[in-house]
Order: structure tokens, then sequence, then C-alpha cells
């Protein structure tokens, strides 16, 4: 099977019957969430994903929606994730602020939200290893990196011109912009 969203749901694609089931999620008033919906990762049969406001945990093998979280969600965006045996760790951002969003033992614990550095204007965030996340801001032409251990910020990569979009590869280390 096939999972992925859009912005007013999630999805399955059944492939042995060759058609689609379509997910939403209630808030914790019962209130029915429509929009924000994204998969941020893949693991061990579990979907995690975003739907308005929360963070949730799908299990691919039942489709059961089995934990969800309220952590003011419905303004971030570029997720990334790292994985840590049961710890996941997410940086995101909003338009000002980047967040860490660390769930140890995802199973059983729940989440925490913290901002990590406030700058203007970030179009991309990402993980460049456990320990440094990388960064840019719109209509620049630089690629920061901030450290977590010793919380401070460096240009990482220069680029001739503007870009919109970053990917870097932690394995290759290799940036593309």
């Amino acid at each position: 099977n096939v999972w992925f969203s859009t912005y007013n749901a999630l999805h399955k694609y059944e492939r042995y019957r060759d058609d689609f089931k379509v997910f939403q999620f209630q808030d914790t008033t019962g209130k029915m969430i429509t929009d924000s919906y994204k998969v941020i990762a893949y693991t061990n049969g579990f979907v995690f994903l975003r739907f308005g406001d929360y963070i949730g945990i799908v299990d691919i093998n039942t489709d059961v929606l089995f934990r969800y979280f309220h952590l003011s969600l419905m303004n971030d965006r570029y997720f990334d994730v790292l994985f840590k045996g049961e710890d996941l760790h997410i940086v995101n951002s909003d338009n000002f602020n980047i967040h860490l969003i660390t769930w140890n033992k995802y199973l059983s614990k729940k989440p925490t939200k913290t901002i990590l550095l406030s700058e203007n204007n970030l179009t991309n965030v990402l993980w460049k290893d456990q320990n440094t996340i990388l960064y840019s801001q719109s209509a620049t032409n630089v690629v920061q990196q901030y450290n977590l251990n010793n919380k401070t910020s460096s240009t990482f990569y220069t680029h001739a011109t503007p870009f919109r979009h970053m990917a870097y590869d932690e394995n290759s280390r290799l940036l593309v912009v």
C-alpha cells in the first residue's frame, strides 16, 4: 500500500483493491480537521502526520490514528525528521522560528516543541546530521548551519544567486539548491 497526504486528508492506495481510502481526523473537541495534512515520516509500520495543529501516528496495519497531540502546528512547514531508535526528532519552521519537536519513545510518551532560533523569512530547514540543522531565508543565497550543542549559527554554503529550495544528503554530503 502507498500512504500520502494532500492538503485536505491522508490517503492510502490499496493495491489489492486498486482503490483509495481517505482519512480525516477530529480534534479534541470533535471538530473535523479538513486542512493542513502532511505526512512527516514513515517507519516501523507507522505514518507520522501533521494535521491542523496536531501531530499523530497512524498504524498502517490497522488504519488507526492511535496517538495524537496538539502542538500548534498549523503555520509550521518545512518538516524534516531524524530517528534515533524509538526517539523522533523533527525540525521545522514557521516564517520566523525554527522549532525542534522531540518525541522520545514515541509509542508511549508525549512530544515537546521548543523554539531553537528566531530568524525572519525562513524558507528551508532540514537536518545536516544529528547535531546540526541547515536553514535558509527567502531571497538570500546563503545556507546557514545551526549547531545544537553550542547553539551557534555559521555559514555553511554561499550560492551565486538566491534560491528557493534545498535538499541535503547526509551520506554523500551533497547539498542541492
